[in-house]
C-alpha cells in the first residue's frame, strides 16, 4: 500500500480524500525538526514518570499517559491548528471536542496491532523517522 504524502500547505479537502481513498495520509513539514525533537523530549519526561501497564491489555511494559493536555503544553498549537481542526470538524462534525489525548510508549514485547472498528485489525505506524515532521492520520484495515 503506497502512503499518501501531502504538503503542510494542503488543504483538508485532499487530507480528507486521502483518508477516504487510503484510510491514511502523512501530511509532510506539519512539524519542523525542533518541534518534533522538543515534543519527543517532553512526551520522554511524561512517559518517565509514569508506571508501566497494570495487564496484558495495557501491556505489561508499555507506559500510556492520558490526559496529555494536562501534563505538558507541548502540543497545545496543534490541538487549534486550523488543517487539524477543519479535518476533525468535517469528520466528526461540527461541536467536537478534542479533550482526551493521549501518549503510549510501546515496551519490549508490545503489540503494534490495534483495531480501526473493533473487528478489523490495523498496524500502526511506529518508525518516526518516516513520518518525522509529519502527522499520520488514521489507520488503515489492510495495515
Amino acid at each position: 500500500m503506497t502512503i499518501p504524502r501531502l504538503p503542510a500547505t494542503t488543504t483538508p479537502d485532499l487530507v480528507l480524500a486521502a483518508l477516504e481513498e487510503h484510510g491514511l495520509a502523512v501530511i509532510e513539514r506539519f512539524l519542523d525538526g525542533d518541534d518534533v525533537r522538543r515534543k519527543k523530549a517532553d512526551i520522554e519526561r511524561v512517559l518517565a514518570a509514569v508506571p508501566t501497564g497494570r495487564n496484558s491489555f495495557e501491556g505489561f511494559t508499555t507506559r500510556r499517559v492520558y490526559a496529555l493536555f494536562a501534563k505538558t503544553r507541548a502540543f497545545d498549537a496543534q490541538a487549534v491548528d486550523p488543517l487539524l481542526l477543519a479535518v476533525v470538524e468535517r469528520m466528526l462534525g461540527p461541536g467536537f471536542l478534542l479533550s482526551a489525548p493521549t501518549a503510549i510508549s510501546i515496551g519490549p514485547h508490545g503489540s503494534l496491532l490495534g483495531y480501526v472498528d473493533g473487528r478489523h485489525p490495523a498496524k500502526f505506524l511506529e518508525d518516526t523517522r518516516a513520518v518525522e515532521g509529519g502527522v499520520v492520520a488514521g489507520a488503515h484495515p489492510d495495515g
